[in-house]
């Protein structure tokens, strides 16, 4: 999801897409959702109590009122793909 660009790139036809590879090689019913790997970074980070740059705060507060509009669908997918990993220090 960090590489799309809205007004060229479809993210639904991007997951449909990923969803029909994925039953071609044998899953039954895949659950595909987009994720953001910059937007994972900063929250981790900020989990961990990691020093953020401005710049790596202002887009986490940008996210963070992003996800708030989307509240039930953020908790459905943190029950679905709750992955912890340990930080280095």
């Amino acid at each position: 999801m960090d590489r799309f660009k809205k007004n060229v790139d479809s993210v639904t036809e991007t997951l449909k897409s990923v969803e029909k590879d994925l039953k071609q090689i044998g899953f039954k019913e895949p659950l595909v959702y987009p994720i953001s790997a910059y937007a994972a970074y900063l929250a981790k980070m900020s989990l961990y109590g990691k020093d953020l740059s401005e710049d790596e705060e202002d887009d986490l507060n940008f996210l963070k009122k992003k996800i708030e509009v989307n509240q039930n669908l953020l908790l459905k997918l943190t029950i679905l793909c709750r992955i912890e990993m340990p930080i280095e220090k």
